[in-house]
């Protein structure tokens, strides 16, 4: 393979792990699924419930009221608290994964070029004579 076409493949996967990992990242799409048609064969599903489970229901508590407290101060609270700290630390990120993924195909180049050395001095080496030759005389006359 040339040394060229092999650069050329390195920074072809740097590349696209560079796009991978400095895209940036999408929300998924909202949806509820009661705006979809579900179609003849299915029922919609009924609100009414039963007198009985309503009764079980009413008188079987889900937590205490402190709990609900706690859950309710936790539902209400924002799960992101300062976006502008995030967007700061995904700059960051950003450019450590960009040194880093340089610093890796620099690398990668240096053992490339490096291999294609060594197998120039093994070519080279092959085409010089050998001290074993049998037709060589070592005796001086």
């Amino acid at each position: 393979m040339k040394f060229h076409t092999t650069v050329r493949t390195q920074w072809l996967v740097s590349g696209l792990g560079a796009a991978l990992l400095l895209a940036p990242s999408l929300n998924a799409q909202d949806i509820t699924n009661t705006e979809f048609d579900d179609g003849p064969y299915v029922v919609p599903f009924s609100d009414t419930v039963s007198t009985e489970g309503a009764a079980v229901a009413a008188s079987t508590p889900v937590m205490t009221e402190s709990q609900a407290l706690q859950a309710m101060a936790a539902i209400s609270a924002p799960s992101i608290p300062d976006e502008a700290n995030l967007i700061q630390v995904s700059a960051v990120e950003r450019w450590i994964t960009l040194a880093l993924l340089v610093i890796a195909s620099l690398l990668a180049v240096f053992i490339l070029v490096e291999l294609s050395v060594l197998v120039e001095l093994k070519r080279a080496r092959r085409s010089l004579p050998s001290a074993h030759n049998p037709r060589v005389s070592t005796r001086t006359a």
